[in-house]
């Protein structure tokens, strides 16, 4: 019977490449999210500039400036979203990393695991050819016996 030694080298590797994987997964949200917010921050500053310009009517100084202090706090707002659309981007393109790597280091024990294998029924297919000869040599001298 097989048995690969690195059994559980390969069970944690696998474990860990399965926890990077629901990681990505969650970094991928994350930043659908972020970057559903960003968009939704956009749209409503837009809307805003254009509810303001519409019609052509005259706005009174108090209401312009009320309107120029929401846009530029709107404003940083969004540039608050942009980094947080960056950073998640960043940490989807991290995660993508070490789930590569992690699979890569997992390939490389399941090619072992599958090269010894092979070793091993090459070897035992040996053993039982070895084994049909030295019978058949046996039957062979006690029938000329």
């Amino acid at each position: 019977m097989f048995r690969f030694r690195l059994q559980n080298v390969l069970d944690i590797r696998e474990k860990n490449e399965r926890k990077l994987a629901s990681q990505l997964v969650e970094a991928v949200s994350q930043e659908r999210v972020a970057k559903e917010e960003l968009a939704r921050l956009q749209n409503t500053r837009s809307e805003s500039v254009q509810k303001m310009t519409a019609n052509g009517t005259s706005r009174s100084a108090g209401e312009l400036m009320t309107f120029d202090y929401i846009i530029q706090h709107l404003q940083g707002v969004i540039e608050e979203a942009n980094v947080i659309v960056e950073n998640a981007e960043n940490s989807v393109a991290e995660a993508k990393e070490k789930l590569q790597i992690a699979f890569q280091d997992r390939r490389v024990l399941d090619r072992l695991k599958e090269r010894q294998n092979d070793q091993y029924k090459a070897s035992a297919m040996q053993a039982d050819r070895q084994s049909m000869d030295e019978l058949a040599v046996l039957r062979y001298s006690r029938g000329n016996d």
